[in-house]
């Protein structure tokens, strides 16, 4: 934001976008790669994770009480 100018909701949009095209690039691969199905499952299992955290937060750096681990 601070390097183009853009707003908040210009930076969010373009990040989605970013998010979008990463996850069809990655469904694409997944179905034509050459690696065992596990190791694709285990990789693509770990990009949601870090999505989720990255959408939601983690449970400690946010203090927001639906995350909250009990």
């Amino acid at each position: 934001m601070n390097d183009s100018g853009a707003s908040e909701v210009e930076a969010r949009e373009y990040v989605k976008s970013l998010l979008c095209t990463t996850w069809k690039k990655m469904n694409k691969e997944a179905h034509t790669s050459s690696f065992s199905q596990n190791f694709i499952d285990t990789a693509m299992n770990i990009c949601r994770m870090a999505l989720f955290m990255y959408l939601h937060g983690d449970g400690h750096s946010i203090q927001d009480p639906e995350m909250a681990i009990f």
